[in-house]
């Protein structure tokens, strides 16, 4: 453990200042932002995927219809290949946050069940349990990004400044990152319309 922190702090320091810089701002961009810029980037790399599979596909096809490889098919294959992608990834993440709800609801109900050995829950309270589930883990799991962001960002800020193994600065990023995100100071967090 010693020597990976004594790896990880000579990386920090022999790192080209440029490089620190970079690190840096975009660990404060994290600290700060990082709940906002979530979706946003998710759907940028969704495109970026999407674009590129469909322009390898394109060029692949071009070997059998040469007009496959014309700048405007492969232009306007790369935007649809994009666009689907991204489509899927946004359907994907909700129906992974519902399905991960669901199941979570399930789990606690049976979880209630087995403790409270001698009442025999009623069959319709896993579906409630399911339903409860699906509302409570969504809400849950915006808290959790937004901690989840301010704690990278507190890690890249700190080995931008060659200290990232120093826990008062760690810590200290982390709560002024959260408090930020969480809309304690600075305004309000993101609202469920900027989540959805």
């Amino acid at each position: 453990m010693d020597s990976l922190v004594t790896s990880l702090q000579n990386a920090a320091i022999e790192a080209p200042l440029v490089l620190r810089v970079v690190v840096g701002l975009l660990g404060a961009v994290v600290l700060l932002a990082g709940a906002r810029l979530a979706k946003p980037a998710l759907y940028m790399a969704s495109f970026g995927v999407g674009a590129t599979g469909a322009v390898l596909g394109l060029q692949a096809g071009a070997a059998l219809a040469p007009a496959l490889g014309g700048p405007i098919v492969l232009l306007v294959g790369a935007c649809v290949g994009g666009l689907a992608v991204a489509v899927v990834a946004r359907v994907a993440v909700k129906v992974a946050l519902f399905a991960a709800g669901a199941l979570t609801g399930v789990v606690a109900t049976g979880a209630v069940a087995t403790v409270m050995v001698p009442v025999v829950l009623p069959w319709w309270s896993v579906l409630v349990g399911a339903l409860a589930g699906v509302v409570v883990v969504p809400l849950l799991a915006r808290f959790l990004l937004r901690l989840a962001a301010a704690a990278v960002g507190a890690v890249l800020v700190a080995w931008a400044l060659a200290m990232p193994t120093h826990p008062w600065l760690l810590l200290g990023l982390f709560v002024v990152g959260a408090a930020v995100q969480l809309g304690v100071v600075g305004g309000a967090p993101e609202s469920k319309k900027e989540d959805g």
